[in-house]
């Protein structure tokens, strides 16, 4: 019974502290930060590359199994702090930090007092590169940069343009991804007016171009 109890008290507190957190961002929100490189992007934008995802995986279902392999979470920040901006920020102080965490409402978590360092979460959808650059110029942080979400490699999407027509790259990559994927296989879309055609298609053939296999688990 006791085993019961603490499981339940377990679950309760990491309730009450993952609730801290944000959504987790979909696929077509990274994509939007990543091609626009700006710490925002609007609603519209991310709507856009949202619909024309599913236009292609409707019309081209080969690629429907590929994902969004993200170099970083977007809104988190990793940052080192001097042993003297440590010591105020525990004491409440380095407000330059706190007043841009506001802005952006962000809020610390993780601290390491071994390494002097914190991540730094944001409630928004930003991207973290730029999240990164405004910590980064406060006096006492010895580095900021953004939180990498993932190691190694894998299959993933790419925007190439959203303008009056939008080209999209998808990559299946398989073999060995932890150490760096040994094949890759990529189709260049298309996207006018509601249509969607392949203008090219690349790189190494093999049955899981077609089938997929179970290869596909391996990067899941």
């Amino acid at each position: 019974m006791k085993y019961v109890i603490s499981i339940f008290i377990f679950v309760l507190f990491a309730s009450s502290v993952f609730a801290q957190f944000p959504l987790v961002w979909d696929d077509s929100t990274y994509l939007a930060l990543r091609y626009e490189g700006e710490l925002q992007v609007p609603q519209s934008t991310i709507d856009r590359i949202e619909a024309e995802r599913a236009l292609i995986t409707n019309a081209f279902p080969v690629v429907s199994h590929i994902w969004v392999f993200r170099e970083w979470d977007p809104g988190v920040a990793e940052c080192g702090l001097t042993e003297e901006a440590w010591a105020d920020f525990n004491a409440g102080g380095l407000q330059e930090l706190r007043n841009i965490a506001a802005q952006h409402q962000c809020f610390f978590w993780n601290p390491s007092s071994s390494l002097n360092s914190l991540e730094i979460r944001s409630m928004l959808p930003l991207n973290s590169e730029r999240l990164a650059e405004l910590f980064a110029g406060v006096e006492g942080v010895r580095y900021c940069y953004a939180y990498k979400s993932l190691c190694c490699d894998g299959p993933t999407i790419e925007v190439l343009d959203l303008g009056l027509t939008s080209r999209y790259l998808y990559r299946y990559a398989w073999g060995d991804c932890l150490m760096g994927c040994q094949a890759s296989h990529y189709w260049q879309f298309l996207v006018s007016g509601g249509e969607v055609s392949l203008e090219a298609e690349w790189g190494v053939v093999s049955d899981e171009t077609q089938s997929w296999g179970s290869v596909k688990a391996l990067f899941r």
